[in-house]
C-alpha cells in the first residue's frame, strides 16, 4: 500500500472465508469490519466489493450437496455485507462463486450482485465427475497426434505427456478421448503418453495410423489453459479465431 498514491489508488476486493479455510477473513471475526472500512476510507485504496469462494464444493458428491454449500457461501458473504452497511459502508459489490456452486445455485441469490465461476466457460472432465456438467458441455480439447502404433501390444503413443496434459486425474485416465470411452491413457511421461484400451473395453489399433489426430478432453481446464500459448476457437469444426491468453501475474 505504501507504493500507492491518491492519484492512482488500488482497487482492493476483500475476500470472506465461508469455511474453505484457504484464504479470506472470518466474516464474524473481530476487526473485520474495521479492515473493510480502512480499505474504503484510505485515499490510496478503494473497496469495490467483497467476495467468497466455496472451494469445498469440489468435495461434494451430488448436486443437492453442492446447492447446500452454495447457500452457505451466499449466506456468509451477504451477512458480512449487512455488517458493513450497518457500519456505514455502501456502494460495493457482493460476489460469490465456484464452478460447482454456480452450476447448482440456490433458489435465491438475494443480496448477491456478482457471480464469478472459475472454469464455467469451458468445464472439464473433473466437473462431470462432480455433476457440474455433462461431457457434451466441455468446451475445450487438446488435439494430439499419434506418433507410434504398436499392434503387438495393442497400444498407441501420442505426442502429449504431462507437460501438455498434467498428471491431474491420473486415476481417471487424465481425462477422456472425445466420443471414444474405449480409449484411455495408460501411462504418461514428459512429452508422450501410451494409449490403451479402457478397462472392460476393446481397442483395435489397426484402425489408427501415425499422424492421425485425436481430440482429448482434459481433467482440469484451468491448468491446461495455462500450458498453451494460444487457443484455436472453433465453430462447427472450423477454426474461426485464435485467442492469446494473458501471461504473467
Amino acid at each position: 500500500v505504501s507504493a500507492c498514491t491518491a492519484n492512482k489508488p488500488w482497487r482492493v476486493w476483500l475476500k470472506v472465508d465461508c469455511g474453505y479455510h484457504r484464504a479470506g477473513a472470518d466474516p464474524s471475526g473481530e476487526g473485520r469490519v474495521e479492515l473493510a472500512k480502512s480499505i474504503a476510507t484510505d485515499p490510496r485504496t478503494r473497496l469495490p466489493g467483497i467476495y467468497v469462494h466455496a472451494g469445498m464444493s469440489y468435495d461434494c458428491a451430488d448436486p443437492a450437496t453442492v446447492t447446500e454449500v452454495a447457500a452457505r457461501e451466499r449466506d456468509a458473504v451477504v451477512a458480512f455485507a449487512t455488517r458493513l452497511r450497518a457500519a456505514g459502508l455502501a456502494d460495493f459489490d457482493v460476489a460469490m462463486g465456484s464452478t460447482p456452486t454456480c452450476s447448482h445455485l440456490p433458489a435465491s441469490l438475494a443480496g448477491i450482485t456478482e457471480i464469478h465461476p472459475g472454469n464455467y466457460i469451458l468445464y472439464d472432465v473433473m466437473q462431470t465427475h462432480i455433476s457440474s456438467c455433462s461431457v457434451p458441455d466441455i468446451a475445450v480439447a487438446i488435439v494430439v497426434s499419434i506418433v507410434s502404433v504398436y499392434p503387438d501390444r495393442n497400444e498407441l503413443l501420442i505426442d502429449a505427456g504431462w507437460t501438455a496434459l498434467t498428471v491431474q486425474g491420473a486415476n481417471k485416465g487424465y481425462g477422456l478421448f472425445d466420443s471414444h470411452p474405449e480409449r484411455q491413457i495408460k501411462k504418461m511421461s514428459q512429452e508422450s503418453s501410451v494409449v490403451a484400451a479402457a478397462p472392460g473395453a476393446a481397442l483395435d489399433v489397426s484402425q489408427f495410423h501415425i499422424g492421425q489426430k485425436l481430440a482429448f478432453r482434459p481433467w482440469h481446464a484451468c491448468v491446461i489453459s495455462a500450458l498453451f500459448a494460444r487457443y484455436h476457437v472453433l465453430d462447427g469444426g472450423v477454426v474461426v479465431d485464435q485467442w492469446i491468453p494473458c501471461r504473467g501475474w
